[in-house]
């Protein structure tokens, strides 16, 4: 190597980590200010204008600091010059800064971490409703707007006497100014938006100016009939959801048993029988898990296995026709009670903990799986999502794991399976990682979920984002992503928390396309079947107690087109309104949901509209309890 090739290389080496260490430097300096007016004014000797001041600096510092990471790490992962070891030391120093100024931000930001989105590249939705509306929904905002209307009211009454005014004087702002400002401008009408094709659901709702790919680019059918939302939709009532898998044409779902929420059970539904109709009947065996059961959840597809791991079991349960007995082995967890996971195609199980990683190779396990063989992997990495985190197979090597933390400090890193060493970071988050996925399409790239309500696009061969999707304004705490080639074409399937929504865009555009209704229900896995072209999707109804009973609900207040005497509840914090989509629909209980893609499906199969019965006085913990 010249010289002259490393001398190029050192200085776009200096030049980076300088501009890293003066974002850091930027935000300590905020940081100290606000720490020293916030010390006067726990001793009275500061003015409050001053602190907020220097709260808003502090909190613009952040992103800002944020940002120029990310920028800074795109721009030398693109830079020919730097040598791969001058690379691997800029991304390492922008991982440490980055978790240096999350770590000195934590507990003085909203909900305990900053909720912007400051990768950038940042991709947003236009919508004419307020940051505020778009942030707590339609049901909150209708409920609140009495309460804006009379704080204007009483502020325009305070200013005129402050200025003297007497007689007839302006109440202020008018009542249509006030809904425009924290409400914004109304919501176009259902029947007005846009509806690609006659098959369209009267369950899916398109943006007002929809970027609809070109039949050329999905010249499948099964492509066009998901761009165009063209389904039919199937529900089941389930417990509340827990995780989601799907392998072949097998459906795993993890759930607590439905009555009082009693521990879990394992659902498994057989793909292949008849689940034609609203309500998608599959052949089905559940297995109640009681005490021996646990959160976590994996699938050998090849051996048909689930593994449900508990704090000191790790059972085995076979599926599939034939198979009779509940329990075929168990393995002891050896204190390692993390994120279970698989290599070697089934034949390892994975375990994080305190210690790192915990393998088991199960492939000539005795039937009571005490004869096992164990290796403990010491990984400071594995260690670092024991508790709290989530782990997925590297998209393009099966010998790593793409981890995320969602406690303090809120990286990505891919670690190997066999050393425990990280192979390579990736920075851009400042809230939880709660979610990875990948297609099988496209070897490089995965995308994230995020508490923020973000969802992150990543080459898995440079370390910053390549974009990102805000998916709602304020933060929505995103548990389940899919990142799926439908008939050839990349699609983003985002599942909604607050938003109660499935939403879908174009990975390859970049732009968003629908939203499926989940009947006023969040969205806690997802899963696509791409042998039979549908979207399952586990939903939890959050005004249901726990004995069942739903609380917070109203009279459902519907269109003309709907008869009188069809008297119905809707929650009345629910995100969207009666008149968001074509057809109303509540759940009101915890809902397994399908939406199966067709050329030409029957738009009337639409799920069962729920029972839940408007307030009647109590209601609340104590009414749903």
């Amino acid at each position: 190597m010249s010289t002259a090739i490393v001398a190029d290389s050192s200085n776009a080496l200096s030049s980076y980590l300088a501009q890293l260490d003066t974002a850091k430097k930027a935000y300590i300096a905020a940081d100290t200010a606000f720490l020293a007016v916030e010390r006067r004014i726990i001793s009275s000797d500061a003015d409050y204008q001053d602190f907020d001041n220097r709260a808003d600096e502090q909190h613009t510092q952040l992103g800002h600091s944020l940002g120029i990471v990310c920028d800074v790490v795109r721009s030398a992962s693109q830079d020919d010059r730097l040598q791969p070891s001058d690379l691997d030391t800029v991304v390492e120093r922008a991982a440490a800064i980055e978790n240096t100024l999350i770590d000195l931000s934590f507990g003085k930001d909203s909900e305990d971490g900053n909720t912007d989105i400051v990768c950038g590249n940042v991709l947003r939705e236009h919508s004419n409703a307020s940051r505020f509306a778009n942030s707590v929904g339609a049901g909150t905002t209708s409920m609140m707007m009495p309460l804006f209307q009379a704080f204007a009211k009483m502020a325009a009454r305070m200013a005129n006497e402050a200025a003297g005014k007497t007689g007839n004087t302006s109440d202020g702002l008018s009542e249509e100014r006030i809904n425009e400002i924290f409400s914004g401008k109304p919501a176009t009408p259902y029947k007005d938006t846009p509806k690609p094709s006659p098959y369209t659901s009267p369950l899916a709702r398109f943006g007002s100016e929809p970027t609809i790919p070109d039949p050329d680019a999905t010249a499948s059918l099964s492509a066009r009939a998901f761009v165009e939302a063209r389904c039919e939709i199937g529900s089941n009532g389930i417990g509340r959801p827990v995780n989601m898998l799907l392998a072949g044409d097998t459906l795993i779902l993890l759930g607590e048993d439905i009555w009082k929420d009693r521990g879990c059970s394992l659902s498994i539904r057989d793909l292949t029988s008849d689940g034609s109709g609203s309500n998608f009947n599959y052949r089905e065996r559940t297995y109640g898990l009681r005490s021996d059961g646990g959160p976590q959840v994996t699938v050998d597809g090849s051996r048909k296995l689930i593994y449900n791991g508990a704090d000191r079991v790790i059972n085995a349960y076979r599926y599939g026709h034939g198979s009779s007995k509940k329990v075929v082995f168990a393995l002891d967890t050896k204190g390692y009670q993390g994120i279970l996971g698989l290599a070697d195609d089934g034949a390892k199980v994975l375990r994080t903990g305190s210690a790192g990683l915990g393998v088991w190779d199960v492939s000539s396990t005795s039937k009571d799986g005490s004869q096992v063989s164990f290796t403990s992997v010491k990984s400071e990495a594995f260690a670092d999502i024991a508790n709290f985190g989530v782990m997925a197979e590297h998209p393009s090597n099966a010998r790593e794991r793409l981890v995320g933390s969602c406690e303090y400090a809120y990286f990505v890193s891919s670690v190997d399976i066999d050393s425990g060493r990280v192979a390579a970071r990736y920075v851009g988050h400042n809230r939880g990682v709660t979610a990875f996925a990948s297609s099988r399409d496209d070897p490089h790239s995965f995308v994230t979920a995020s508490s923020d309500g973000g969802v992150r696009f990543y080459d898995a061969r440079m370390a910053a984002p390549t974009y990102a999707i805000q998916h709602l304004e304020g933060g929505d705490n995103i548990q389940s992503v899919l990142y799926e080639h439908i008939g050839g074409h990349p699609f983003i399937i985002i599942g909604g928390s607050k938003s109660q929504q499935i939403k879908i865009w174009d990975a390859s555009a970049r732009a968003p396309l629908y939203e499926l209704s989940t009947g006023n229900n969040t969205v806690e896995a997802l899963a696509w079947d791409g042998s039979r072209n549908q979207l399952f999707a586990a939903t939890s109804c959050e005004y249901l107690g726990h004995y069942g009973t739903a609380f917070d609900y109203r009279q459902a207040r519907f269109g003309e087109d709907v008869p009188r005497h069809w008297e119905k509840a809707w929650p009345k914090q629910a995100y969207h309104n009666e008149e968001s989509f074509g057809h109303p629909f509540d759940c009101g209980s915890h809902r397994l949901l399908c939406y199966c893609f067709k050329v030409e499906p029957d738009t009337s199969v639409l799920p069962k509209y729920g029972d839940a019965q408007p307030d009647r006085g109590g209601g609340g913990f104590f009414g749903g309890f």
